[in-house]
């Protein structure tokens, strides 16, 4: 019960923020409110991420020293089997990384790091709480051609077309 009151106290909270921005924007512009489309996709944009991201739990940092308090194992339980097990699943052979002979420099056949490697287990704990979820719609162009990728993406739903102009045509 007292998890559900939290939820939707917190729902309320990111509600009224968006709220007293919308009206922040339209004090800066002079008393007119944002167009209707833009602030669909606003809402639209925070409605997905409120509701897909993982990592809500831990979005302050009291709660993430709670977090790292707790045994490895139990964190490793919240992160790879509980939060993000399907993510974990999807892109399975992204984080499957090698072992490498020292000698050699050559991967080691069916020798994977895993969870039980502190290097690789504080690598994933990092990379896993610092996911976000983002949404974009049908057409949305992610990135532009030469444009900085400042970031990592990971597409769980839909399809994505990459192309590029040769002489800006």
């Amino acid at each position: 019960i007292l998890g559900k009151y939290q939820d939707l106290n917190a729902e309320l909270d990111e509600g009224d923020s968006l709220s007293r921005f919308f009206g922040l924007m339209k004090n800066f512009n002079n008393g007119v409110d944002i167009n209707k489309e833009l602030r669909e996709r606003i809402e639209e944009y925070f409605d997905y991420r409120w509701e897909k991201d993982l990592n809500q739990a831990i979005n302050d940092e009291e709660e993430y020293e709670i977090l790292m308090q707790l045994p490895n194992d139990v964190q490793d339980g919240i992160y790879n089997k509980f939060l993000f097990g399907n993510f974990l699943k999807v892109f399975d052979d992204t984080f499957r990384i090698p072992f490498i002979d020292k000698e050699t420099g050559i991967p080691i056949d069916n020798k994977f790091y895993d969870w039980e490697n502190s290097t690789y287990r504080e690598f994933m704990m990092k990379l896993l709480c610092s996911l976000e979820p983002r949404y974009e719609r049908r057409d949305d162009f992610i990135y532009y051609q030469l444009q900085d990728v400042i970031e990592v993406i990971f597409v769980e739903q839909g399809s994505v077309d990459v192309g590029f102009e040769v002489s800006f045509q």
